[in-house]
């Protein structure tokens, strides 16, 4: 074990110059001697990989723990890939990019730093521990939330074989309110339709009798039988066209007899005799007239014959005569065959209103308000069906859609109705002829103006709101099916207890990890304890059904619920533990860095002092030039300025990179006062790079050091803070939930002081600046050893020096005062948090 820890303290050293490698230059021929500096360490740390495998193989038989120890850092330093990062290093300075080699340098710094504490039996494991516990909730909380999902849709596809009985039902009652919109009794309709073609022909019979009638004194020999011959062709076009309609009622009655009732007709209906009879009559009409239609043409031919006049006329006249009495007497059996059908068909219209009214319905047409009230009703409740929908997925966000769009059709309809009730009523249906006499039948009454076109309006609209219920339907069938692939109940229960079982074991696991009021192990034995009761229940619901099945399912949904909030607050208690830990970590990596940089800023001011005497030595000897060591050949000035050019743009790097550290931690403060420091050293670059080394540089130097060591002492005190509220983690207390929020959403005391020290800074500087420059213009007058020239050309200087200050100033204070106004927005933030 000694040689081990002599080991360590020797990794130490060669670590500082790793990490003094890691830290790239801007100067070119700097960088070129840094890219070789980085390339030689790069082969030591090789070579210093290959002493630990042979050391490991070495002691293991002797010392197993310290190669085990040695493993581990060999281990570590590969899954780190530091070999590579110090090659990307080395390649960033090649290519001139200094500050992504700074920041690159910096993770260096980090891994080669966790590498000696593995060495040195120093490493932290808690930032790596609670991660993995972390990584170990997420996936028993992805493994919970996706049990909870199949619990939820093992109840939907209870759920959707009622809304599939619902849907179907809907659909029935949309398709009845749409049948009695067409027509309530369609056969009646039907029996109307054709009462009236039976009227329709009865006329034409009629006029063709009376022409045929008033034809017959006109066959006679002479010019008379001329008249006799257009009558007679009068009546036989009438003839023609009642013999078509008599044609057109035979086929409307077939087509009643062979329709079934919801259609008009009456199939299988036992008053299908008395259209069939009525349809014989029709035919039997119908073979009338042709004879009729024959007859009236032989006596047109006859009475042609007759009008000439001569020894045959006579003869041919009393054929006519023969024939015109023959076509009347088969029009009139025509007729009567015809008033038979009517009179049948009459019968079957007043039978089928004293069945309507013996069912008790109104034999009259629906009134278009009390549909629109039913489809009004219809609607709400395809409504009401879709918005249970709304947590479904897939197929079943199909269905809820299909089901929206229903229940849109069907607000079509009802607005079609409501124009209906309000624009118009439709007339009144007539009264049929007396039985057995060929009296006119009743003629329905005419719709109102625009009524015809809402009824088509709306029965467009109900059709189209069936076509998506069944739409609705089919997609709602397949999800149902889907959740039956995809998920058993059985399985979700066995998944359940096994999530139970691996919270008991993070449980035990985490157990002290974190201790105090973020110690997140009693959330995990509380989220095994639901987890638990959930499998029960589940399992408990395999052997249930119906409503206690779901009961149990419900159950064991909460318990879920519960256990997955458990597991929430757990990952919290680890995240805010991480957070401090790491906090801790970039603190300490951040002490470190300023105490080394403080070093090299020293190291510059005291430096950029020697220097600023040698000026003023040299523009003491040489009165009114300007000091140039290049131009004086003075090239250990030249070489001391190149060094703190380098240092100082190193040290801008090095405190830009910590400032995104801190920032990327949450930190408000420091990293402001970092990017100001940041600042003073790129204006320190500028005017070492133009031999600038007097007052107005050392004063912008010493500035930056004052703020290092008030940052340094800052993140010191805040370290220790975060440290001693890490040991008093395990310490008994009541938690503050309130206090804590708050905390989180303000700067560390710490933070506060350091932005106190500097507005007092700036106030003291400010107050001098004027003073002070007055002063030593004072002094500069009046002195006699030197010319007026050259105190004119000093009390500029003192000008400019106060003029550049000035600027500073007054940058660093619109910066601090943005903080202090950044401060009181989250003070007033934190306060409404409460």
């Amino acid at each position: 074990m000694k040689r081990l820890i002599l080991l360590g303290f020797v990794i130490a050293v060669v670590f500082a110059g790793f990490q003094q490698a890691a830290i790239p230059a801007l100067d070119d021929e700097t960088s070129a001697k840094m890219s070789s500096e980085q390339e030689a360490v790069l082969k030591e740390y090789e070579e210093f990989l290959d002493s630990l495998q042979q050391l490991a193989e070495q002691w293991k038989p002797t010392q197993p723990e310290a190669a085990a120890r040695l493993e581990k850092a060999i281990a570590f330093a590969k899954d780190a890939d530091i070999k590579d990062k110090m090659n990307t290093v080395k390649k960033l300075i090649d290519a001139n990019e200094f500050f992504t080699a700074g920041t690159e340098g910096l993770n260096v710094q980090s891994a080669l730093g966790r590498l000696e504490g593995i060495l040195l039996g120093q490493e932290d494991v808690s930032i790596d521990k609670i991660k993995e516990l972390l990584a170990d909730t997420d996936r028993i909380k992805k493994e919970l939330e996706e049990a909870i999902k199949a619990n939820e849709e093992l109840a939907n596809l209870e759920q959707m074989k009622q809304q599939m009985e619902e849907l179907q039902n809907l659909y029935n009652r949309q398709m009845e309110l749409s049948n009695k919109l067409d027509n309530l009794n369609a056969q009646e309709a039907m029996v109307s339709q054709a009462l009236s073609k039976i009227q329709q022909a009865l006329d034409k019979q009629d006029q063709a009798n009376k022409g045929v009638n008033a034809a017959q004194p006109n066959i006679t020999p002479g010019e008379k039988s001329q008249t006799a011959q257009q009558q007679l062709g009068q009546s036989q076009q009438t003839q023609t066209e009642a013999q078509k309609l008599a044609e057109e009622i035979q086929k409307m009655l077939e087509e009643m007899a062979n329709k079934p009732p919801q259609e008009g007709g009456f199939k299988e209906d036992p008053k299908n005799a008395q259209v069939q009879d009525a349809n014989k009559k029709v035919e039997d009409a119908g073979q009338q007239m042709k004879q009729a239609n024959e007859q009236m043409n032989t006596a047109a031919q006859k009475a042609q014959e007759a009008a000439k006049n001569d020894q045959n006329s006579q003869q041919a006249a009393q054929a006519g005569q023969q024939s015109a009495q023959q076509a009347q007497q088969s029009g009139q059996q025509a007729q009567q065959a015809l008033q038979n059908a009517q009179q049948q068909l009459q019968q079957l219209q007043q039978q089928l209103a004293q069945e309507k009214a013996a069912a008790g319905q109104p034999s009259e047409q629906p009134k278009p308000e009390d549909l629109k009230a039913q489809q009004q009703q219809l609607k709400e409740q395809t409504e009401k069906l879709a918005k249970n929908m709304e947590k479904y997925t897939g197929k079943g966000k199909e269905a809820k859609k299909s089901t929206q769009d229903a229940a849109k059709e069907m607000n079509k309809a009802e607005n079609a109705l409501a124009k209906m009730a309000q624009q118009g009523q439709p007339g009144q249906p007539g009264q049929p002829g007396e039985p057995g006499k060929p009296g006119e039948p009743g003629k329905p009454g005419e719709p109102g103006k625009e009524g015809e076109q809402n009824k088509k309006d709306a029965k467009e609209a109900q059709k189209k709101a069936m076509e998506n219920l069944e739409k609705a339907k089919e997609a709602l069938a397949q999800a149902a099916q889907e959740i039956k692939d995809k998920y058993k109940l059985n399985e979700l229960s066995k998944k359940q207890k096994e999530i139970a079982d691996a919270l008991a074991k993070l449980h035990e696991k985490a157990y002290k990890t974190a201790p105090g009021e973020r110690d997140p192990s009693e959330n995990l034995k509380r989220a095994q304890a639901k987890a638990k009761q959930a499998a029960k229940k589940l399992s408990d619901a395999e052997k249930q059904e119906g409503e206690k099945k779901k009961q149990q399912m419900g159950g064991a949904k909460k318990d879920q619920e519960e256990a997955k909030k458990e597991l929430e607050d757990a990952k919290k208690k680890l995240e805010e533990e991480l957070k401090l830990l790491q906090m801790i970590k970039a603190l300490m990596q951040v002490e470190k860095s300023l105490t080394a940089m403080l070093k090299i800023q020293t190291e510059i001011n005291d430096g950029t002092f020697k220097l600023g005497d040698v000026q003023l030595a040299w523009e003491d000897q040489n009165p009114g030039r300007t000091w140039d060591p290049v131009q004086t050949n003075d090239r250990a000035s030249v070489l001391a300025l190149k060094e703190y050019v380098s240092k100082e743009s190193d040290l801008a790097m090095l405190a830009g990179a910590m400032s995104k550290l801190l920032g990327d931690e949450g930190k408000m403060v420091f990293p402001e006062v970092l990017d100001m420091v940041k600042d003073d050293m790129l204006t320190v670059v500028d005017q070492l790079g133009k031999n600038q080394v007097g007052a107005d540089t050392q004063s912008v130097e010493e500035d930056i050091k004052n703020t290092l060591l008030k940052l340094l002492d800052s993140v010191s005190k805040d370290l220790e803070t975060l440290k001693e509220k890490q040991a008093q983690q395990g310490k008994p207390g009541p938690p503050k939930p309130q206090d804590k929020k708050k905390q989180e959403l303000l700067p560390t005391l710490a933070e506060i002081k350091m932005l106190r020290k500097m507005q007092l800074e700036i106030n003291i500087k400010t107050e001098e600046l004027d003073t002070g420059t007055k002063q030593r213009i004072e002094e500069t007058n009046a002195l006699t050893d030197i010319s007026q020239q050259e105190k004119d050309n000093r009390i500029k200087m003192l000008e400019d020096m106060k003029l550049n200050l000035g600027k500073r100033l007054a940058s660093k204070q619109a910066k601090v005062q943005n903080l202090v106004n950044t401060l009181i927005k989250k003070i007033e933030e934190a306060n409404k948090q409460q």
